[in-house]
């Protein structure tokens, strides 16, 4: 997403750095429950501080994506027909990058399902993020003329009565349309919310506070999904949902913090581009389950506690770094590529 919201002018590198640790953060997401599931009540009972500790963790970092939506949306998203191309350019080189390690892992040329598996793996859960925030994407010039055009109490109102629409569907009722969250309506409020956040209070931010209730809500989404899980009358996973009103204020504490500070670090800002290609990269639908679902798995059955911490840590940095580089490819790809199609019309014009 880096490559796709980015303006001429140099980006705040505390924001960045929020960028990176977001990613960080869906790699450990995916690194907990979603590869080793969550606690039942079981785990609870013989393991406590293991299954408290664990769910913590995920509290912590299950406001990742709200926290990618809302940098989007405080930076404003600029549309064109080369960024839309761009991303879906990123997108495609890094299936068709994933396609090929996995031939060469397997010394094979054949895909699972074939070329035509490869194409319609777009419209897999794995990459639902895609879909979602490439209609945010196409929506992006009226919700900019929206904020721009209306008032201050006609936006406010816009965002309450979304946050309102999704915590009762989205969230109470946790209607299938919505997802929990991880729809195109959910983006759009997350990108309202940031702009006027921007526009209007900015300067209002108290960093300290913001970061106390991040904490606070983590603890208490630890608690709400431990008890849950105790009595059996709810379905844990549901509160996990993007659309969880207190994951949205956790999201929005942890995000805050970072807009008071303004700095340029080329390191950050270099790494930060190539953000979003961690996460096509290790979700990929050939490479997520087979290998870095398994290897987690692996890891953490064959090793102790601490020395799965630390293999899992330097697993998931591993990752990240391989992911960036894979990116940077991509980018002196579709650099070349530019060049090539400007020089196609100055010599056809």
């Amino acid at each position: 997403m880096s490559s796709i919201d980015r303006t001429a002018n140099p980006r705040n590198s505390s924001i960045e750095f929020l960028r990176i640790i977001s990613m960080m953060m869906v790699l450990i997401l995916h690194a907990n429950f979603f590869s080793l599931g969550i606690p039942v009540k079981s785990d609870i009972i013989s393991s406590p501080i293991h299954s408290l500790s664990s769910t913590f963790f995920e509290s912590l970092c299950i406001v990742a994506v709200n926290v990618f939506v809302l940098i989007s949306g405080w930076f404003g998203i600029r549309l064109s027909v080369k960024r839309i191309v761009g991303f879906v350019f990123q997108v495609w080189f890094f299936l068709l990058v994933g396609a090929i390690i996995y031939m060469i892992i397997n010394h094979s040329f054949k895909l699972p399902g074939g070329g035509k598996e490869l194409i319609l793996s777009l419209l897999s859960p794995n990459y639902w993020f895609v879909k979602a925030y490439l209609i945010l994407m196409l929506l992006a010039p009226i919700i900019n003329c929206f904020l721009q055009y209306s008032t201050k109490q006609t936006i406010l109102f816009v965002i309450i009565a979304l946050f309102v629409f999704q915590s009762v569907w989205g969230f109470i009722f946790n209607t299938d349309w919505y997802s929990g969250g991880s729809s195109p309506i959910s983006f759009v409020f997350l990108y309202l919310l940031a702009q006027y956040f921007r526009k209007y209070h900015s300067s209002s931010v108290k960093s300290g506070l913001c970061l106390i209730v991040y904490f606070c809500c983590s603890m208490a989404l630890t608690l709400i999904i431990i008890c849950s899980t105790l009595l059996q009358r709810f379905s844990s996973i549901n509160f996990l949902a993007y659309s969880n009103p207190l994951i949205i204020l956790a999201s929005f504490c942890l995000f805050l913090p970072f807009t008071k500070h303004d700095y340029h670090n080329t390191i950050i800002n270099y790494i930060a581009t190539s953000a979003f290609a961690v996460y096509l990269f290790h979700c990929h639908y050939l490479l997520m389950q087979s290998y870095y679902v398994s290897h987690i798995q692996y890891l953490h059955d064959s090793l102790s506690t601490s020395v799965f911490l630390v293999r899992c840590a330097l697993f998931l940095l591993l990752v990240f770094i391989a992911s960036v580089f894979i990116d940077k490819l991509r980018i002196a790809a579709w650099n070349f590529l530019c060049r090539f199609y400007y020089r196609l019309r100055c010599l056809h014009f």
